[in-house]
C-alpha cells in the first residue's frame, strides 16, 4: 500500500510537469478566448544563427519562446490575474483599482495627480498649437481645442486612497487651461462640463468598468461641441433629442475595455448603461447646414462614432484623423482607415470648414498630435 501511494504521487507529479508540454504539442484544451496573452503564430524554436552565439542572444531568445508558448500560460496568468483582483482588489495590466468596483486607466489617474507629466513638454506641445491656430486663421479656418473629460477626475471620490494623497498643486488639467488662455486657443472645457452636469443626468456619463465616456456621455459631449461649432460658424444648430435611449446590462466594446485589460477570466458587471436613439431635427429657420469637420484626437473620438450622430450633423465628407496616423469615416468607425503618412495635408485641410482638436488628460503631451510639424514640412519640400 505504501509503495502504491508513492509511485501515485510520482505519476501525479509526472503528469503536472509534462501537461504543460503536453498542451503545447496537442493543444489539449483549446484556448483561443484568452486572447490578450496570445502564444506567438508560428512560433518555432529560433535558429541558431552562429551570428547570435557571438553576441550572446541566442539563450535569451530561446527562454523567451520557451515562455511565450508554454502550454496554459495564458489560463494560468488569467487565473492568476483573477486571484490578485479578487482576492487583493490588485488590478493588473495599465488598470487600476479603485473604490466600489470603479477601474482606472493608470496614465488618467497618473495625470490628474499631477504625478507624471513634463510641464515644460506641455507648454512646447502647446506653442504648436498655437502656430497651427495661426497657420489655419491664415486660411480662414477656425481651430477648436476640445478637453475631453477625464476618469479619474470624473470619479474622483472612488480613487484609492493612496492615488488621492500623491495628488499635487498644480495637475495637468490646470496647466492645459493656463496655456489655451494665454495662447488665445478657442476651447471648449468638456471636463468641467461633465462634473456640472454629473449629479444631475439620467444616465451615467462615465462606466465603472471602462475608460472612455458611455455612448450616453459621447452623445452628451457631441451635442455640446455641435452648439459650439454652431456659434463659431455662425449656423443655427439642429435640435438633437437624446432623451430615447435602450437600457442594457450587457456591455458593448468599449464601455468594459478596462475590464478587459485586467486579463482576469471572470468580472461582475455593474452597469445598467444606455445607448441614446439621438432624434435631430431642423431649426425653426428650416435653413439647415451642415459643416465638414475635421477631427484629429485620440480614442475617444471613436465614442463619437457609435452615438451615429456624426452623420446626422455633419456633411458626409467629415473625417476624424485618429492620432495623425489614420484617416476615419465616422460612417464606419470601426475600419480600418486610410494611411495618413501618405496624404497631402495641405490640400486635405482646405476641404474642411473648422478643425477640432480633442484631447483628455491621458493625451496633453500630444498637443495638436503633430500636424504643425507634418504642415511645416511638407511646405518645405514643396
Amino acid at each position: 500500500m505504501g509503495n502504491a501511494y508513492k509511485y501515485f504521487l510520482v505519476v501525479v507529479c509526472l503528469a503536472v510537469l509534462l501537461l504543460p508540454a503536453m498542451q503545447r504539442v496537442f493543444q489539449i484544451i483549446p484556448l483561443q478566448q484568452y486572447a490578450l496573452v496570445k502564444v506567438p503564430e508560428n512560433a518555432g524554436v529560433p535558429e541558431p544563427v552562429f551570428k547570435n552565439f557571438l553576441e550572446n542572444t541566442y539563450q535569451d531568445s530561446v527562454i523567451s519562446w520557451f515562455n511565450a508558448t508554454t502550454g496554459f500560460r495564458p489560463l494560468l496568468l488569467r487565473l492568476r490575474n483573477q486571484i490578485d483582483y479578487s482576492c487583493f482588489n490588485i488590478a493588473r495590466g495599465r488598470t487600476m483599482s479603485g473604490k466600489d468596483g470603479y477601474l482606472y486607466l493608470d496614465e488618467s489617474v497618473q495625470r490628474y495627480t499631477g504625478e507624471t507629466y513634463d510641464s515644460a513638454f506641455i507648454c512646447r506641445r502647446m506653442d504648436s498649437v498655437e502656430m497651427l491656430r495661426k497657420y489655419l486663421a491664415q486660411r480662414n479656418i477656425p481651430l477648436l481645442f476640445v478637453v475631453e473629460p477625464g476618469k479619474a477626475a470624473f470619479y474622483k471620490q472612488h480613487l484609492p486612497d493612496e492615488a488621492v494623497a500623491m495628488k499635487k498643486s498644480l495637475t495637468a488639467y490646470e496647466l492645459l487651461l493656463g496655456q489655451l488662455q494665454a495662447k488665445q486657443i478657442d476651447y471648449i472645457d468638456l471636463a468641467s462640463y461633465y462634473i456640472k452636469i454629473r449629479e444631475h443626468s439620467p444616465y451615467e456619463l462615465f462606466p465603472k468598468l471602462g475608460m472612455h465616456w458611455t455612448n450616453y456621455g459621447a452623445a452628451v459631449g457631441l451635442d455640446t461641441v455641435y452648439k459650439k461649432i454652431a456659434r463659431v460658424l455662425n449656423f443655427e444648430p439642429l435640435k438633437i433629442d437624446l432623451s430615447k435611449v435602450t437600457l442594457s446590462t450587457e456591455l458593448k466594446f468599449p464601455e468594459d475595455d478596462l475590464a478587459e485589460m485586467m486579463n482576469i477570466l471572470k468580472i461582475k458587471h455593474l452597469d445598467t448603461l444606455a445607448t441614446p436613439v439621438p432624434v435631430c431635427s431642423p431649426p425653426d429657420s428650416q435653413a439647415v447646414r451642415k459643416p465638414k469637420i475635421l477631427f484629429i484626437g485620440d480614442s475617444y473620438t471613436y465614442m463619437f462614432g457609435f452615438t451615429n450622430l456624426p452623420l446626422q450633423l455633419f456633411d458626409p465628407g467629415s473625417r476624424y484623423w485618429f492620432y495623425m496616423k489614420s484617416e476615419k469615416d465616422f460612417a464606419d468607425i470601426m475600419k480600418e482607415g486610410t494611411d495618413l503618412s501618405k496624404k497631402d495635408l495641405l490640400s486635405a485641410l482646405k476641404q474642411f470648414d473648422m478643425v477640432l482638436i480633442l484631447s483628455t488628460d491621458a493625451r496633453y503631451d500630444y498637443g495638436d498630435y503633430g500636424l504643425y510639424g507634418r504642415l511645416i514640412t511638407e511646405k518645405a519640400t514643396q
